[in-house]
């Protein structure tokens, strides 16, 4: 865990990979997408809230352009807990990143399922 570095077209997470980690974006972009929608991860952005820890992706993540991001183990949602606890000075940081996550997650499924 800590630092990582992708490269532009690199895969962050594949499509039934096991969730073991949260990435908070440093730089860069992540994309995902499902049907003709797609989410885009930015700086702030947190990788990993939306899914249950142990589970299995149901997407695949891919950089944008060369892109950072500080992974954290994510083995249950103490995990969560005990981030935000740690690291006082990214809790807004984390607070908005799952608030737009969940937004963004959100209106791709609306319009997902509009488009069936």
């Amino acid at each position: 865990m800590g630092l990582v570095s992708y490269k532009k077209g690199q895969i962050v997470h594949k499509l039934g990979e096991r969730v073991q980690t949260l990435e908070l974006v440093l730089q860069g972009r992540i994309s995902t997408s499902f049907g003709n929608q797609s989410l885009l991860f930015s700086k702030g952005d947190l990788l990993g809230l939306s899914e249950k820890a142990g589970s299995f992706y149901v997407m695949t993540f891919v950089a944008e352009e060369d892109t950072t991001v500080y992974s954290y183990p994510y083995e249950d949602e103490e995990s969560i807990v005990s981030l935000i606890r740690n690291n006082g000075k990214i809790s807004p940081t984390l607070a908005i990143a799952k608030v737009r996550n969940t937004l963004n997650y959100y209106h791709s499924c609306d319009a997902y399922y509009e488009e069936l």
